[in-house]
């Protein structure tokens, strides 16, 4: 009766860690972050949406999703397509506006991330707001 239990713990414990090693291994790599060297600009909409332009970015051709954007922006779609050249179109709508240092033309108000369906590659836009 004792070897049974013995035998039986040692089972369980084998069987425990097999599934954390298991686990472990199959793990999702971390995302690889590029910083977009422009600005996203922005202006208010009046209520109503308007389509602003990502040029020239290093995404490849294909549908990506914006998984974080600044309080202030309503966005039309999460989903957004990237062309042949990597130039995103979005259509947002902004009702706020924000105060812009004197000697400015602008004002950065927060950044836009727009991933990879498998958030294996994350492209952070900053967001410029111009009067």
């Amino acid at each position: 009766m004792k070897t049974y239990k013995i035998i039986s713990l040692l089972v369980l414990l084998t069987m425990a860690f097999s599934c954390s090693e298991t686990y472990v291994m199959q793990q999702a790599p971390e995302p690889v972050y590029v910083v977009y060297p422009s600005v996203f600009e922005v202006k208010q909409t009046g209520g109503n949406f308007a389509a602003g332009q990502i040029s020239r970015t290093s995404l490849e051709a294909g549908e990506y999703k914006i998984i974080a954007f600044p309080n202030a922006l309503q966005l039309k779609s999460y989903y957004v397509k990237a062309d042949a050249q990597g130039n995103i179109s979005v259509e947002y709508k902004l009702e706020k506006s924000f105060e812009v240092a004197p000697g400015h033309d602008g004002t950065i108000i927060g950044v836009m991330q727009i991933s990879t369906l498998q958030h294996n590659k994350i492209l952070n836009v900053p967001v410029g707001y111009l009067p």
